[in-house]
């Protein structure tokens, strides 16, 4: 995960500051340990986690006097708590040859309100499907009885993706190359969290 710091004198930012970065609590690694801002007055680190069973705490101090400091604070989420939220995407119509919007989820803990999760792993599974032939059936009487052909599934994907910063996370359903009228139906799952998305192709024509 990227730690970033801003090093701000009255309200202005400095650049060329230096910033070090070092864990004070929990297990890590940070790469690099020191940073330089930019004209904006950002510095920015990536901490490394092998094992992340209990709380994190990293520092960030400005110079060779390493004062001020700010902390940032990571706390590890059960897997089974985690919850899916539904961002984007979930439900599009398009037109063959058109271009798709990404399925978009945010992963959140079991908090109230929930807190943002960063580094879940959220699988995205669909299938691309045709409709069968045309329905068949008869009648009885008064009654009319139909039969709906199963759809045909043409191909199937999934992807594991982690959730960023923002607890979000972001899957580009595809054709697959695939034309005409198509369906592409799936889901998200991460711990006890699932979203369903659909994705309904129509001709162009």
């Amino acid at each position: 995960m990227t730690l970033t710091a801003r090093v701000l004198s009255n309200g202005v930012p400095l650049g060329g500051s230096t910033v070090n970065f070092q864990v004070m609590q929990g297990s890590g690694t940070l790469s690099p340990p020191s940073a330089t801002t930019d004209s904006s007055g950002y510095a920015s680190t990536s901490l490394q986690l092998s094992a992340f069973a209990s709380e994190v705490q990293v520092s960030a101090c400005v110079g060779q006097n390493n004062a001020p400091c700010l902390t940032f604070y990571g706390y590890a989420v059960p897997v089974s708590t985690i919850q899916l939220q539904a961002v984007a995407g979930t439900n599009q119509i398009a037109l063959a040859g058109g271009s798709l919007s990404p399925v978009v989820v945010r992963a959140l803990d079991s908090s109230v309100p929930p807190n943002l999760v960063l580094g879940a792993s959220v699988l995205f599974q669909d299938v691309i499907e045709r409709g069968g032939d045309n329905s068949s059936g008869g009648s009885g009487g008064d009654t009319g009885i139909t039969h709906d052909p199963e759809p045909i599934i043409l191909a199937q994907s999934q992807a594991l993706v982690t959730s960023d910063g923002n607890g979000l996370a972001s899957y580009p359903p595809s054709t697959d190359g695939f034309a005409g009228a198509l369906e592409i139906v799936g889901n998200a799952t991460a711990g006890a969290g699932s979203v369903a998305f659909a994705v309904n192709i129509f001709p162009s024509q």
